[in-house]
């Protein structure tokens, strides 16, 4: 079987095949096929395009609604093609060819569904090729008579300078590297005009040399230049001002090296736009205000500014960031947590401030953090006055009575505010013979003269004040205190019990000496408000021994405590109390026996009777302070002293 044999069998066997298409049954043809015995034009001669051998006929080609990828796949396997079919190749296909070059029908089908081939080899590969992409819309743009009118929105200016040229035929000239936007609208202007002010207002400059008009950057008058619309940069004395509203990052760092002859090395190219306006700022500084949101960061090292990604440990600086009001332990936990992660911070706290390294942008923006935080806080004094009020009665009723050899240097007769009576022995007989002769009494006997006796009734009343003045200091927001007071001892016995073998019981006494305290305490905490009033948490505490001390005995200790937020203005007083504490003792001398004799024991007794009251006042004034105003003056103390 021959070559040609072998085609019409494959095109019969695939002319009774089958294909399904969209969920329909349709059939693909594809006749026998012969080489026709008349020899062809050759393509010189028709000058078209050879996609694979010319001589091969097809007698009769039927494709009857069927996808475009199996007609093509039928046509490779039938002639013997190395043909790709991309999967771009969509569609179907209704064609019907008789007597026609393979050559031909390929190329029509290609051209028909809007295709491509390339051919490498003898491999064919039929795709659909990527759509153009839109033509831009021609630029508003208007001249005649030489009057141009324009009406443009941030058109590119490359396109502008071709526009123009094709209209005026003039020859337009771009400086190198001039790049950039174009926004402006005029009406009927001459040319030469119109191209200067609408290139003035867009940061360019023309000018015109040998009928060639060139188009380059503008120069500001400080003598920076602007590469871009909306962008001067200029550089006096080491100081940088900058200008720029959404500009490339890269070329405001490529104006500043330039302007400001710094030696600048970008280690990675720097994407984005800034927008960014200041004046008359050091080198570094500007450049921080410039990279401070960025991804980037700079280093300056022998001379050159190094910029690169921030996470560059090469890149990194170490700084002391000093503190002059609050303390640095205070103020590390207050940092963001979205800065902290971007440094490494240490507490020194022997200069108080924060030793920090990371990226130079990230210290600036904790530098500006700290500032903000970093104010004189206020400090308050307080004055406080601690008053306790004690009242006391005390009554005695005693009969005195002995003898003495001499004069017993007894007190004079007192009778108000209380009756206080003492006498010798001879007064006392001279006033006994006078009531025997008044009321006729047998003899009630005769005193020594050296016998004195003084009877005493008295009830005295008192009042005592006890004043203690503390004055403390403290910073807003913290606790003030102070403790005055005492310690007492007493021993403290105790017994231990151990086993014996014996049916006694082993037993071991030990002593020891126990503390208590007994002190009076105050506790002040401010909160100090923008108004400049005090809000205060006031702790007093008093605590006083009751009774005498018994070193075999615990003492009792009185507690007065008191807890209360008060808010004050500067200066002003406010009252505590109400802390009352009430006592009362009896004492009795007396004699022995005698004195106990019911009744008539009392002309051998002496009594006397204390009734107290005591009442806590506190008198609290604070006085705030945020700078040296409060403080002591020195040597003034020292000279007063």
């Amino acid at each position: 079987m021959n070559r040609f044999q072998l085609i019409s069998s494959l095109a019969v066997a695939l002319a009774a095949a089958t294909v399904t298409v969209n969920g329909e049954d349709s059939t693909l043809t594809v006749a026998d096929t012969t080489q026709s015995a008349t020899a062809q034009p050759t393509d010189t001669t028709l000058n078209r395009q050879v996609l694979v051998d010319t001589v091969v006929v097809i007698p009769e080609l039927d494709f009857s609604n069927i996808r475009l990828f199996d007609a093509l796949t039928a046509l490779a396997r039938a002639y013997d093609l190395s043909l790709y079919v991309d999967s771009s190749v969509a569609g179907n296909i209704l064609l019907r060819l008789e007597k026609v070059t393979l050559n031909d029908a390929l190329l029509f089908i290609i051209k028909e569904h809007g295709l491509a081939w390339e051919k490498t080899g003898n491999i064919i590969k039929i795709f659909r090729p990527a759509p153009l992409p839109p033509k831009p819309e021609p630029l508003n743009v208007v001249f005649q008579n030489n009057l141009l009118s324009v009406q443009l929105q941030d058109a590119d200016l490359e396109r502008l300078v071709d526009t123009l040229i094709d209209m005026t035929g003039r020859n337009f000239v771009l400086d190198q590297g001039t790049k950039g936007r174009i926004t402006g609208k005029l009406l009927d202007m001459p040319l030469d005009q119109a191209l200067q002010v609408l290139l003035s207002a867009n940061g360019f400059t023309m000018r015109q040399m040998d009928r060639v008009t060139y188009i380059g950057r503008e120069e500001t008058a400080q003598g920076g230049r602007s590469g871009v619309r909306n962008l001067e940069v200029s550089c006096a004395e080491g100081l940088v001002t900058i200008k720029a509203a959404n500009v490339p990052l890269a070329d405001v760092v490529t104006m500043v090296s330039s302007e400001c002859g710094v030696s600048i090395q970008l280690q990675t190219r720097l994407e984005g736009t800034v927008t960014v306006q200041f004046e008359q700022k050091p080198v570094e500084e500007a450049l921080t205000y410039l990279l401070m949101n960025s991804a980037y960061t700079f280093r300056e090292t022998g001379g050159v500014i190094f910029i690169g990604n921030r996470d560059s440990q090469d890149l990194y600086d170490s700084k002391l960031v000093g503190l002059n009001n609050l303390v640095a332990s205070v103020v590390e936990p207050l940092i963001p947590m979205s800065l902290a992660q971007q440094l490494t911070i240490k507490v020194v706290k022997e200069q108080n401030g924060l030793l920090v390294t990371g990226p130079r942008t990230a210290i600036a923006q904790l530098e500006a953090f700290v500032g903000e935080i970093d104010i004189p806080a206020a400090q308050v004094l307080f004055e406080v006055l601690v008053v306790d009020y004690t009242t006391t009665e005390r009554a005695e009723f005693g009969l005195t009575a002995n003898n003495f050899g001499g004069d017993s240097s007894m007190p004079g007769q007192v009778y108000w505010p209380n009756w206080d009576y003492s006498a010798k022995g001879k007064d006392v007989n001279d006033a006994l013979r006078s009531v025997e002769r008044h009321y006729d009494w047998p003899n009630l006997g005769v005193l020594d003269d050296n016998f004195f006796i003084r009877l005493q009734m008295m009830q005295r009343d008192g009042k005592a004040k006890i004043q203690s003045r503390p004055q403390i200091a403290t910073l807003n927001g913290h606790s003030a205190s102070i403790s005055i007071g005492t310690t007492q001892y007493y021993l403290l016995e105790s017994q231990t019990v151990y086993p014996t073998q014996q049916s006694n019981l082993s037993t071991q006494t030990t002593q020891r000496f126990e503390t208590i305290k007994a002190n009076m305490s105050l506790v002040v905490t401010p909160y100090v408000s923008r108004s400049g009033d005090v809000i205060v948490d006031v702790e007093p505490e008093f605590s006083t021994p009751s009774g005498r001390l018994d070193p075999k005995t615990p003492p009792t200790i009185n507690s007065r405590v008191l807890k209360s937020t008060v808010r004050l203005r500067n200066g002003e007083t406010i009252v505590l109390g109400g802390l009352v504490q009430d006592t009362k003792s009896t004492t009795i001398d007396k004699v022995p026996i005698l004195g106990s004799i019911p009744i008539l024991g009392r002309l051998f007794q002496n009594r006397s009777s204390d009734n107290g009251r005591s009442e806590l006042m506190i008198y609290i004034t604070p006085h705030v302070y945020f700078g040296s105003e409060g403080a002591v003056n020195r040597d003034s103390l020292i000279i007063r002293k």
